[in-house]
């Protein structure tokens, strides 16, 4: 594995004006980027990010710049830059709407509006929405949004799914042809909400259920009742039913089973 701060030299050697040598920013970008698949490797995502930030500030148009300002909003979440990721993630779709990769860029509108107050969170959700729908893809852009909000919870990233959740719903709230992913949403939050003990929370996200006679809503419905009636053994009998019932994430699971009440034995 190379050495990432020889490589930084060698990006800081090409910005170098001299007698015999003109700088060459694209060189040095390169540099930048692998510099920081280095640190990452090697687990400093700190010094990584500031490489992909080297990189991507020199502004090279082209492969290189998109793939610099999707790692870096990518090591911005992780790093947990909170409001920056939102910055970093709506350059990254920008650029990549510049060379035509129009799905990409809708997912990257989508994951700022993660760290966006709820009506600016809005404004990106639909941006995102009608890029898909330019490109007649519009339940791609609702598996998209599916598939991102999934992939926050499997990294635990439970505020930020929260969300995307909640603003989902307000988008595409009431829409037939969205109304069994909504159920599996709603579904989601009320995990979320038992699994951080937001009590207040859990009431107003259940009216978000579409059809209260569908098997998300019945689950939901028993988990609340249980939850709030502390009666761990059947809301143990509850997971455990609608568990074989239902084809939920991973992560979602392992959180129903890590929902502890008063009295309870473990799920």
């Amino acid at each position: 594995m190379q050495d990432p701060q020889a490589l930084v030299q060698q990006a800081e050697k090409e910005l170098t004006k001299s007698l015999f040598h003109k700088p060459n920013p694209g060189a040095a970008s390169i540099l930048f980027s692998q510099a920081s698949d280095v640190y990452r490797k090697r687990g400093d995502l700190n010094n990584a990010f500031v490489c992909c930030q080297r990189g991507a500030d020199l502004n090279v148009e082209g492969e290189i710049l998109t793939y610099l300002c999707q790692d870096m909003a990518n090591l911005a979440a992780k790093l947990n830059k909170g409001a920056e990721c939102k910055q970093y993630y709506i350059r990254a779709s920008q650029q990549q709407q510049r060379v035509g990769k129009f799905g990409e860029a809708a997912q990257n509108l989508f994951m700022a509006a993660a760290y966006c107050e709820i009506e600016e969170a809005k404004t990106l959700l639909q941006q995102g929405f009608d890029i898909f729908k330019v490109e007649n893809q519009d339940q791609r852009g609702v598996v998209c949004l599916m598939d991102l909000i999934e992939s926050q919870i499997n990294s635990k990233l439970l505020q930020q799914a929260m969300q995307l959740m909640d603003v989902a719903r307000s988008v595409l709230f009431g829409k037939q042809e969205h109304a069994f992913k909504m159920d599996k949403l709603s579904l989601y939050s009320v995990v979320i909400c038992l699994s951080l003990g937001d009590t207040v929370k859990l009431d107003e996200v259940f009216e978000y259920f579409g059809d209260f006679n569908g098997q998300h809503a019945l689950f939901a419905q028993d988990l609340i009742k249980f939850f709030k009636e502390k009666d761990a053994f059947y809301f143990k009998e509850t997971v455990n039913t609608f568990l074989t019932k239902l084809k939920l994430p991973q992560e979602i699971a392992a959180l129903l089973r890590g929902i502890k009440i008063e009295g309870d034995l473990d799920l």
